[in-house]
């Protein structure tokens, strides 16, 4: 149990929350630089799911679901906006990625 007030607890909650999306966009920005940049090709992984599996131990669903935020971001730079206001998350992107790129 952590031993402070509500106030403090909820603060603190929000505070994390906040945190917790300023890290989830800079992971998404890291991930397009490097699949711009091909990195993963100069550590010897044949593609960045590849490498994102096995150096950093990502499941496959959080691979899939990174990687399609940060392709849909690409083309609709207002998905960023949204996943910063919480207004989707990236289990919600997926999905839109699979209805908007649709073959």
């Amino acid at each position: 149990m952590l031993n402070i007030s509500n106030a403090e607890l909820l603060n603190n909650f929000n505070r994390l929350i906040k945190q917790e999306t300023d890290v989830t966009m800079g992971i998404l920005d890291h991930i397009a630089e490097i699949e711009d940049r091909k990195l993963y090709l100069a550590e010897g992984y044949g593609s960045i799911y590849e490498w994102m599996e096995e150096k950093f131990n990502y499941s496959r669903g959080s691979i899939w679901r990174r990687l399609t935020s940060v392709h849909l971001m690409r083309d609709y730079p207002e998905v960023r906006e949204m996943l910063i206001a919480r207004e989707l998350n990236l289990t919600t992107v997926s999905v839109l990625h699979e209805v908007v790129y649709k073959e």
